[in-house]
């Protein structure tokens, strides 16, 4: 028996998920006694619950689904979009001790306190809540996505344009094999132009599902909304260290069934090219050079630390060393199950390269192949979880953004009731705009991206809010001006901006060149006498086709038309214009090579503004900033009311701890690392260390 596409012992599962899930969200309810208590859990969350919010906080159903696509896509160098956060990881050791020191509700509340500027924390409030809304469609994308693809309609059920999907994606398999062995014929061209564009428009399917996107998104928002609203930060934690466990399944559960269908790991490395299993790939070929994970650690220290949904994650710890323990314990969690994820797209190229219109069905595809009734309800279960545990922080994180940065000012006098009423209907408007969003985007990278560039806007600004006594909030102005402009509008709707698109200047393409690359001989290669047998590692010749240097693809407006003009699309690299007027050529750049100089660009021109610019402006109160720097260097150890005495001691006396800073008389405010600090950031690179052996042994097995 079937219930929507599902066996009936999987509808079971999935709804005894449900009800776990909304029974403890009405448990916990009856402890919210204030807006404290639903914003941030009382700040009483010790270690444990600390880890699982951390690691469920970081692990949203897109990363799973996301690893696993970019592997299947381009190979174990694509599991860099997630796992560059595992250099990021040691220097958490020290930033997490920020987080949990600035004692705030939201993140606004910086903004205000070092730069005295109520302007600057609404701006960070509207811009954050859209970097939240953003962030809970990412994770949102993938889900629907891949429980679609788990739940196919059956042949009697297609409709006849369903048929011809299917039929279209069929014939485009067929000419990209014809592609392989010969040039295509004109005709041949001229059909798969017309194919690609109808893929654009949906038309090419691999499946066809019974699920309705919006019914789907809307039955898994009442219950997500269910036990948020009624909890607040304190369910979000307990239901991700519930969650977790199904994480740490969802992991290891399509590992086995598809390495014993491939042969294990000999048999895999038999059918995936060996250049598959290069971690960065080759540096002419691969869109994750080393230096362009350098550039996407960089990226993700800026912007995670500025992040909206940091003061109710780290902000809610019992003590300092909760929070920073329990950040690494849960992050260290994630770069582990990372790499099991990315291996897995890595089967699932192996098993299924032709047989899916779209990456990032991959992973609900290999679920629908390879796991039988019971297994696939506990798929869509971890899943879930993957979401779920993820965007109940966010959604929590929204409502104090918008309580206590844009409500409160407006209405001081408000009561506790009405303010934590107001704090769960933002909650829930919120998550019904990330619905929208969702059905709009379906772009997994493309939302990534856009989160990413929304989080450049303040992320300098942060930093140097940390580092730098003399920052002034003009320059911090200008800085958030350029990056809104620059990095987020025209770098995600440039190529909605006609002057820019369809600009000869802008469409300049990089050069067409061949290289030779180290990869796995296949059939062909062995029947020319290149190789002596299939998946023997040869030098080939491989080209490299003209890429965008400014957008990131460049195409023809008319397809069927090889003379019609130019145009842009994806993202517009905008920065790289600096590179361009210094007389620098771009047109021998690899792919790779581009996105980074662009990352490093968005990244370092903030902080040179703000840097200038201060130098010239008017600065900030003396008693702000050292009461803001005071609050900064308080430990915050004990009890709450233990916090208490201590922040009323550094409110006499701001400058206190003074003599533990770095450069006692300067203006950079780092403190002198202890010798806690320093073991423990050792230790924690040495994680690292055994991460990345554990990651290349992986990719060593059975060659």
């Amino acid at each position: 028996m079937h219930i929507l596409g599902l066996h009936i012992l999987d509808a079971i599962l999935i709804l005894a998920y449900f009800i776990a899930l909304v029974l403890i969200g009405v448990v916990v309810s009856y402890r919210i006694k204030n807006q404290e208590d639903f914003l941030m859990g009382g700040r009483r969350i010790g270690t444990i619950l600390q880890t699982f919010m951390n690691f469920g906080m970081a692990t949203g159903s897109d990363v799973p689904v996301g690893a696993s696509r970019e592997t299947f896509r381009m190979g174990m160098a694509g599991i860099w979009v997630h796992l560059f956060t595992l250099f990021a990881t040691p220097f958490y050791w020290f930033t997490t001790i920020w987080q949990r020191r600035l004692r705030i509700d939201s993140m606004g509340e910086i903004f205000r306190l070092r730069y005295e500027s109520r302007g600057l924390e609404s701006l960070y409030a509207g811009i954050g809540i859209f970097y939240l809304i953003a962030n809970i469609s990412l994770a949102s994308i993938t889900l629907q996505k891949t429980v679609q693809i788990v739940m196919p309609k059956q042949q009697d059920q297609l409709t006849v344009e369903e048929k011809q999907w299917l039929s279209n994606f069929d014939r485009m398999n067929t000419l990209e094999s014809i592609m392989l062995q010969r040039d295509l014929t004109v005709d041949e061209q001229q059909e798969y132009a017309r194919l690609q564009a109808l893929k654009t428009e949906g038309k090419v399917r691999s499946s066809i599902s019974v699920v309705n996107p919006t019914v789907f998104l809307l039955a898994l928002s009442i219950i997500l909304i269910f036990y948020t609203v009624a909890g607040g930060i304190l369910a979000a934690a307990i239901t991700d260290a519930f969650q977790g466990l199904l994480l740490i399944v969802l992991s290891l559960l399509l590992l086995p069934f598809g390495l014993i269908k491939i042969g294990g790991f000999v048999g895999l490395h038999d059918v995936v090219p060996e250049s598959f299993f290069n971690l960065f790939g080759t540096i002419a070929t691969s869109e994750y050079p080393w230096y362009y994970v350098a550039a996407l650690v960089c990226v993700g220290l800026i912007v995670f630390e500025s992040a909206p949904q940091n003061p109710q994650v780290m902000g809610s710890a019992r003590d300092e060393e909760a929070s920073r323990v329990g950040r690494i314990n849960g992050n260290m969690m994630k770069r582990l199950t990372i790499i099991l994820w990315g291996f897995t797209g890595i089967i699932g190229f192996a098993l299924y390269q032709n047989q899916i219109s779209d990456p990032d069905m991959i992973w609900g595809y290999m679920s629908r192949q390879l796991l039988g009734p019971g297994l696939i309800g506990l798929m869509i279960i971890c899943l879930l979880a993957a979401l779920q545990s993820t965007a109940s922080a966010l959604l929590v994180s929204a409502s104090a953004l918008f309580t206590k940065t844009i409500y409160e000012p407006l209405f001081p006098n408000s009561t506790e009731k009405t303010r934590i009423m107001v704090s769960r209907i933002t909650a829930v408007l919120v998550l019904l705009i990330s619905i929208f969003i969702t059905l709009y985007f379906q772009d997994f990278l493309l939302v990534f991206k856009f989160m990413l560039s929304i989080g450049l806007v303040f992320g300098p600004p942060f930093w140097i809010a940390i580092i730098w006594r003399k920052a002034t909030p003009k320059a911090v102005w200008t800085a958030i001006f350029y990056s809104a402009v620059f990095t987020v509008l025209l770098g995600n709707f440039g190529t909605d901006i006609k002057p820019f698109s369809k600009s000869l200047y802008f469409t300049q393409m990089t050069t067409e060149r061949s290289v030779m690359v180290k990869g796995g001989a296949t059939e062909d290669d062995v029947q020319r006498g290149d190789a002596a047998q299939v998946g023997q590692v040869i030098q080939k010749e491989v080209k490299i086709e003209p890429r965008g240097i400014f957008f990131e693809n460049v195409v023809r407006q008319y397809p069927n038309d090889p003379d019609s003009p130019l145009i842009g699309k994806g993202r517009f690299r905008v920065s790289l214009l600096f590179p361009a007027m210094l007389g620098i050529d771009l047109r021998n750049f690899g792919v790779g090579d581009l996105n980074a100089l662009g990352f490093y660009l968005d990244i370092a021109m903030p902080f040179v503004i703000i840097i200038l610019i201060s130098f010239f402006t008017r600065k900030n109160n003396q008693e702000t900033l050292d009461q803001f720097y005071g609050r900064m260097h308080t430990p915050v150890r004990g009890s709450p009311e233990d916090d208490v005495r201590e922040m009323e001691l550094t409110r006499k006396n701001p400058t206190r701890f003074k003599q533990n800073k770095i450069f006692p008389n300067g203006s950079i405010e780092l403190l002198k690392p202890t010798r806690r600090d320093i073991l423990g950031f050792l230790m924690i690179w040495g994680v690292v260390i055994l991460v990345i052996l554990f990651l290349f042994g992986l990719t060593k097995l059975g060659s």
